[in-house]
């Protein structure tokens, strides 16, 4: 599990990932909040990526009181995925990286 940068609450958060066209499977990309105590959270989202193509969820990053983090988690085909990951915050790069395992990134609301 990989740490970035806070995501600020209220903000608008754009999760893609790409996947290489030499991956042989589909990877899954999926994006959920930790709740604080009992609030609701937005539903888990996650989309199903192909070889060779990408896929982006999208929202609003929800409010402290509400959320204490952000996991989002790749799954790769077993042993043969990679792609780019990236997450934007309000249009901007807020982490990029390239993955060829199953990973996940764990950013605080703040």
């Amino acid at each position: 599990m990989a740490l970035k940068p806070p995501v600020p609450e209220g903000s608008n958060y754009e999760v893609t990932f790409k996947a290489s066209s030499q991956s042989a499977g589909v990877a899954l990309l999926t994006v959920g909040w930790i709740p604080n105590f009992q609030s609701a959270v937005p539903p888990v989202q996650d989309e199903s990526i192909a070889a060779g193509t990408s896929a982006s969820i999208r929202g609003v990053v929800p409010s402290i009181a509400a959320a204490r983090r952000m996991e989002i988690r790749v799954d790769l085909p077993d042993g043969t995925g990679f792609g780019t990951l990236t997450l934007r915050i309000d249009g901007e790069l807020h982490s990029a990286g390239t993955l060829a395992a199953d990973t996940t990134w764990t950013s605080l609301v703040g």
